[in-house]
């Protein structure tokens, strides 16, 4: 029995140009799918920054008020709500 590969070289030669292209599609769309998942964790990122400034800011507030002032409070809730739908004044 012989240890030597049993196909010829032209055939081996097309065998491994496909499996390069095959890799290389693979690798494209790996890369596809790595910049979605970067993307959405940069959004994540960002968001989290504005509610942690948002929360920040009601800290802040929340020492400053006089709560028996009820505007305020009204004022506050829907700096909050806005927060956490995602909008901007």
């Amino acid at each position: 029995m012989s240890d030597k590969l049993e196909m010829p070289l032209e055939q081996f030669a097309e065998a491994v140009t496909k499996e390069n292209v095959r890799l290389n599609e693979h690798n494209e769309k790996l890369k596809g799918q790595t910049k979605l998942y970067f993307d959405a964790f940069n959004k994540a990122i960002a968001r989290i920054k504005e509610l942690e400034a948002t929360l920040r800011m009601v800290i802040d507030w929340d020492n400053t008020l006089d709560w028996e002032d009820g505007p305020a409070w009204g004022d506050l809730m829907e700096i909050v709500s806005k927060a956490l739908e995602g909008k901007d004044d």
